[in-house]
């Protein structure tokens, strides 16, 4: 990431991230809202033309969902969620070393797969307080790694 230069107190990894998403989007936006006029007029000429109004329509059906009705309101909201599935993931693989593999195994299983308890006891052959006291202890070191993240300024 030749562009991004950190700079503590000014900007974060997050907030540069963010303006360059909503920067892309914006060129999009513009070129979608150009081509669209393009093809009233004369409509695609080129087969490039013809994939590129495709791949727009198709980035449309991603980036904002069919219900929304404006877009630049849900931004935000969608931009957060994902940001904070970014840091639980990443929490994750930074737990996954840190915790022994048995209690990382009946976590993931009932905390992150949403198995139930009696499947997860019949399947890595535990007890129940086996899955509770491993879910206590590997939750535990999710919080903190997640408050971690959040603590160190490049986020």
């Amino acid at each position: 990431m030749p562009e991004f230069c950190y700079q503590p107190g000014k900007d974060s990894f997050k907030g540069w991230l963010l303006r360059l998403v909503r920067w892309k989007i914006v060129d999009q936006v513009r070129r979608r809202q150009q081509a669209s006029a393009r093809s009233e007029e004369e409509g695609p000429s080129s087969v490039a033309e013809r994939l590129a109004l495709r791949e727009d329509w198709e980035l449309d059906a991603i980036i904002v969902p069919a219900d929304t009705a404006d877009p630049r309101q849900d931004f935000e909201a969608l931009w957060e969620a994902e940001w904070e599935h970014h840091l639980v993931t990443t929490a994750l693989v930074r737990v996954k070393r840190l915790a022994k593999p048995e209690h990382y195994a009946i976590y993931h299983l009932h905390v992150i797969e949403e198995r139930p308890l009696a499947e997860v006891c019949r399947t890595l052959r535990v007890s129940a307080g086996a899955v509770y006291l491993a879910k206590h202890r590997v939750g535990a070191l999710v919080k903190k790694a997640v408050r971690q993240l959040r603590a160190d300024k490049f986020w």
